[in-house]
This record gives C-alpha cells, structure tokens and sequence, in this order.
C-alpha cells in the first residue's frame, strides 16, 4: 500500500511536490505543478491532449506507457496499459475515493484525507500487479484534480 503527502513549499513560486512512499520507504517524488514524477531512478511525464473529455498520457521519455481518458463532465476514467483495460471512477458523492475496476469488480482504491486536508496522508490500495508507476500516475491524476480550486 502506497501512501502519498504534499511536501511543504520552500518559497511562493516553488512547486507543488508530494512523496510517495511504500511501507514508509519513499519510493517516488510527484510534481504536481510540472506533471511529473520520478520513481525507481526513472522520470516520467503526464501529457494532457484534449478539452473536453481530456486524455492523460503517461512518457517515460518518447514511450507512452499508459493512457487515461476522461469521460467528459464525470469522475470517469478509461485505463489502458499494453492492452489490458480499467474504469477508474469515484466512490461516493464527495469523490474523495476512486475505485480501480475490472469489469464491474472493484480491484482497488486511492483514497484522499479528511475533507479539510484532502492532499494529506492520501492512500494507495491498488493490486501489486500493477506496475508502480501506473499507481503513481493514477495518484498525480487525482492530486491534480482534489487541488484544484474548483473542484468541490
């Protein structure tokens, strides 16, 4: 299980990071502001294409390993990584818990904190089956959207 926290900002500009850990051992660094992270010694990039109905690519340089493509004005996302495919979609009305699912059965959860801290102490429980960095950019996926200002 993956637990994830905003880091604090070291000046006004300064980016928006948070540290991923795995059993308490930091395993990855997430940068919000850029679309980034960094996991295993690799970095990795999030592209957004599209409005409405966007699609999130995740580059590990000039390779797309996985994409994400939103359901337009829903909480609703298509996985597809080396062609094998999930619904990720919020759980509950708050939208503060996304389900991974495989068909119609829930395989796993992100979970945000508490309402008044969502970016604090969020929670991974995907299947380990499912190769780190998707975990993590599932969780840049979600950080982006409980930081958003109106987002509700």
């Amino acid at each position: 299980m993956l637990k994830a926290s905003r880091n604090p900002r070291t000046g006004f500009r300064a980016d928006f990071t948070y540290q991923v850990t795995d059993s308490g051992d930091e395993i990855a660094t997430i940068n919000e502001t850029r679309l980034t992270f960094d996991l295993g010694g690799r970095s990795y990039t999030v592209h957004r294409k599209g409005i409405l109905g966007p699609e999130y690519q995740l580059k590990s340089g000039d390779t797309i390993i996985a994409a994400a493509s939103q359901k337009p004005f829903f909480n609703n996302y298509n996985l597809v990584h080396y062609g094998k495919e999930w619904t990720f979609k919020a759980v509950g009305i708050l939208a503060q818990k996304f389900g991974l699912f495989q068909g119609d059965s829930q395989i796993g959860t992100i979970s945000s904190g508490p309402i008044t801290k969502r970016l604090k102490d969020i929670t991974v429980d995907l299947p380990d089956e499912l190769p780190h960095e998707l975990q993590v950019f599932l969780l840049l996926l979600l950080v982006r959207k409980w930081s958003d200002t109106s987002y509700t």
